[in-house]
């Protein structure tokens, strides 16, 4: 028992790490995790039932009302446009599904913070390495990782885990700490070499505001001195990365802001035709795709460029109702974390919600769903049911 219990702790911690892979790894990881807990169940009961907890206790889960009204919204609208193939609906099935699965590890004490943080961290460093060697060759790292805007994601998620686990709940043993804070400096060199701008920010800004709140003026100048440095270090010795940040402030040419104000638009101006209760995802594509063509936008038309602004693509296709549904899911929880003093919950969901702002990664992408999914509950049930 002793024994199926541990592997469970450590098989749940490699969810965030087999997410790196091109290769759909994380779906056979969830698979093994719901295997050994049927195992661990079966031996602790000599049967597959649990108990279900009572529907009042699990109604106080107010993430749960927040997803149903959210799941109705997107089946409707589903079963009117016909279209089974989109992404909000597995994103629906992931979040239910990981919602239910941090539940009964938690209820069951299967899930280990300590060992998440650290297998995460050491996953990190690995693969951070692997990436920045596969670079210094010339090579695209997509052929066997995903694309630098998840690289940066999970990588910055690493760096927010192991900076706070080192402050606030800190370790005797050295090797330990050593290991966090080498995480932390390979995950932030990688990110500035690969280039994702959204997540380098908003790592940034929720470690400096973090550190700004709980750590005081002096400890937040030292760590803006440090990032700093290692920046501009990279900057020097990175020239693919200098040139992606200066493409923000060309006037003309190339100009990564333009194109999303041109995609913005597009979508915003399909919401406005349908504001209440959205377009659908059928019909949103194909307004939006004639809009990119109106405007002369090629590169969207041929690629098929989705709204980058995750609440600007839910408020296109599911209206009004869907847009509050959907913030809700972060105010709701950047709440609950102030009032119980959840840093680790309110800087991961404060993450989340800057990343949606430029990509809409989490509703688009298989990766996206188990990422946003499994770390917002994560940490939501982490805290709570700890202290239940």
């Amino acid at each position: 028992m002793d024994r199926v219990k541990q592997l469970l702790n450590y098989s749940f911690a490699l969810i965030l790490p087999s997410l790196y892979f091109k290769e759909d790894i994380s779906s056979k990881v969830l698979l093994l995790n719901v295997f050994l807990f049927l195992v661990f169940l079966y031996n602790k009961n000599k049967t597959f039932s649990f108990k279900i907890p009572k529907v009042k206790s699990f109604l106080k889960l107010y993430n749960v009302i927040i997803l149903s009204i959210l799941t109705v919204v997107i089946l409707v609208h589903t079963l009117l446009d016909g279209s089974w193939n989109n992404a909000e609906i597995r994103f629906i099935f992931a979040s239910l599904g990981l919602y239910a699965l941090n539940y009964v590890f938690f209820k069951y004490k299967l899930a280990n913070f300590q060992v998440l943080v650290l297998v995460n961290s050491l996953f990190s460093i690995l693969i951070g390495v692997y990436i920045l060697y596969i670079k210094s060759l010339g090579q695209d790292i997509v052929t066997i990782f995903q694309g630098h805007v998840f690289n940066s994601m999970l990588l910055g998620g690493n760096m927010l885990l192991s900076f706070i686990y080192v402050l606030k709940v800190g370790t005797n043993n050295m090797l330990i700490k050593a290991l966090l804070l080498f995480s932390i400096l390979v995950s932030f060199i990688v990110m500035l070499s690969i280039g994702g701008r959204m997540s380098i920010f908003a790592v940034v800004l929720c470690l400096l505001l973090y550190a700004l709140i709980f750590l005081g003026f002096i400890k937040f100048l030292y760590l803006l001195l440090g990032l700093s440095i290692v920046s501009c270090l990279v900057f020097f010795f990175n020239k693919s990365i200098y040139l992606r940040v200066e493409g923000l402030f060309k006037w003309n040419g190339y100009n990564p802001l333009f194109l999303r104000m041109i995609q913005w638009k597009c979508y915003i101006d399909t919401f406005l035709t349908h504001p209440i209760f959205g377009s659908g995802h059928v019909n949103t594509l194909e307004t939006v795709h004639a809009c990119y063509k109106q405007v002369g936008y090629a590169d969207g038309v041929n690629n098929q460029y989705h709204s980058h602004n995750q609440f600007i693509e839910i408020a296109t296709k599911y209206g009004i109702i869907g847009f509050f549904t959907f913030i809700t899911l972060f105010l709701s929880n950047i709440w609950y974390s102030f009032r119980r003093k959840d840093y680790f919950l309110m800087v991961m969901v404060t993450f989340l919600l800057l990343i949606n702002i430029t990509e809409n990664v989490f509703l688009s992408r298989h990766v996206g769903n188990i990422f946003f999914s499994f770390i917002l509950f994560y940490m939501y049930f982490r805290k709570k049911l700890i202290n239940e």
